[in-house]
């Protein structure tokens, strides 16, 4: 990520963004992000929410690994950890389909070292994936636009899966909708994980164009 980049995500939440090895106070902290810029809004919307939960957290490691985010955290109350671990567990699977150069809607491509990428920068190689979007869930077909519905078909699969692998409580969303312009997610059961997992979501799609993903506030 870009120098301008990290420095607005330090500046805007210097206590999440120390210096782990103990910076002096009233300087600048340096701080290496990983990966490359198109998933700055990603990590500025993780940085938010994270927030939220507790002043006292900190930001271990940012990076790309395995084509996808990775956001590790320290200094958390245990009783947070299920929210901040669904926060940050939806984020990590929202990465692949997030364009690492631009932050459009993407696919992974066959490159080596790449992640998701758009159409534009994707040097036309063939997508190594392509998700059959199918679900059964409280909406019509053409609802929203292609990268919200993804969004949601991503979410609904790694919440089952949860509820396979890892005891995650059953639920069921009773109700998606669109209002002033952001996801509107109900749904009942589950437990704080889901509640993360729905509430990186929701906060997410208020930023980008439900059809193309494209950034529209930050």
């Amino acid at each position: 990520m870009n120098k301008k980049l990290e420095e607005i995500l330090t500046q805007k939440y210097p206590s999440l963004y120390q210096d782990i090895n103990g910076s002096k106070k009233n300087t600048i902290i340096c701080w290496d992000f990983q990966c490359q810029n198109g998933w700055f809004p990603l990590i500025e919307t993780l940085s938010e929410l994270i927030m939220d939960c507790s002043i006292n957290i900190r930001a271990k490691e940012v990076k790309k690994n395995r084509k996808r985010l990775y956001y590790y955290v320290t200094g958390y109350d245990p009783i947070d950890y299920p929210h901040i671990y669904g926060i940050t567990n939806m984020a990590h699977i929202l990465s692949e389909i997030i364009c690492e150069k631009c932050s459009k809607k993407g696919d992974f491509f066959n490159t080596f070292k790449g992640a998701a990428r758009c159409e534009q920068h994707s040097d036309f190689r063939n997508p190594v994936m392509n998700m059959e979007i199918k679900t059964n869930l409280p909406l019509k077909e053409n609802n929203f636009g292609s990268m919200w519905h993804e969004m949601i078909v991503y979410l609904d699969n790694e919440i089952k899966m949860h509820q396979i692998y890892n005891n995650m409580p059953a639920g069921i969303f009773t109700k998606i909708e669109q209002l002033n312009g952001k996801l509107c997610i109900s749904y009942e059961g589950g437990n704080e994980v889901t509640k993360g997992m729905i509430t990186l979501i929701e906060a997410y799609s208020a930023k980008v164009d439900e059809e193309t993903g494209h950034v529209l506030n930050l």
